[in-house]
């Protein structure tokens, strides 16, 4: 319901650009951005209210540990570097298909905007995707999900329609995997509100990125990260599942 209406929101937003002019590449961003949110908030919460579900509990709005928040803030900048590797072998290993696209052009956006925009790009991209895909994609598709398989197989298919929202072969695939870790983190945590803030701080660096590292896109994707990072990464990010698991079993 979520995904059909955010296509059916951008749509009629694609219709009054072609009405009244393009406006600011950065001013359909933000507008993009918070139709989204509506769109995913709407359709997570429809079907709980509708159904007369307990609310916090189905959209997994529990209390948690605070560690898991430390953990998942942490955790979040090395996940993201994996999953930048991953997009830059893809695209290394065929770049017409998992071309930059999409990607490009908000990182060209997010650089060239002004101070005021910045900001508001930076909100729009940063804080709202955090809340209404979370909601929609780890709240209630990873939760209904779990309901009929096992946890692992609700955090890969739940995390595979998350990349298939992205629009993006690139995108998505990066998208996807670490809807996998911020699944993980919902797992174990048991609420979805430490993957928010994850989710907030890897979009949050993706624009001060894109905004101060000039190149920050064409390097990753061409360049990758060094091998130094890439093992480093692999342990935090190794370690900090484990952390999360031995803190689930105590939670439990």
């Amino acid at each position: 319901m979520g995904v059909l209406m955010m296509f059916a929101l951008i749509f009629i937003w694609s219709l009054i650009t072609r009405m009244t002019g393009t406006p600011d590449m950065a001013v359909v961003l933000a507008v993009q951005a918070a139709l989204v949110l509506l769109a995913f908030l709407f359709g997570a919460t429809w079907p709980v209210l509708r159904n007369r579900n307990p609310f916090w509990a189905t959209l997994g709005m529990g209390r948690t540990h605070p560690l898991f928040f430390i953990i998942a803030a942490v955790a979040v900048l090395f996940a993201g570097a994996l999953c930048d590797e991953a997009a830059s072998l893809l695209h290394m290993w065929k770049p017409d298909f998992f071309d930059v696209g999409a990607m490009g052009e908000i990182s060209d956006t997010v650089a060239e905007a002004g101070p005021v925009e910045f900001v508001i790009l930076t909100i729009a991209l940063s804080l709202l995707p955090a809340v209404g895909e979370e909601v929609m994609f780890r709240g209630l598709v990873l939760g209904s999900f779990r309901r009929d398989m096992p946890a692992y197989f609700a955090v890969i298919y739940s995390s595979i329609l998350f990349g298939l929202v992205h629009f993006s072969w690139l995108q998505g695939t990066a998208a996807g995997l670490l809807g996998c870790f911020l699944g993980a983190i919902v797992v174990f945590s048991g609420s979805i509100y430490p993957a928010m803030l994850a989710h907030l701080i890897n979009n949050l660096s993706w624009c001060l990125l894109s905004r101060y590292e000039s190149g920050f896109m064409d390097n990753v994707l061409t360049n990758g990260h060094s091998l130094p990072v890439i093992g480093i990464s692999i342990l935090v990010v190794t370690a900090s599942v484990w952390a999360m698991w031995k803190l689930s079993r105590k939670r439990l």
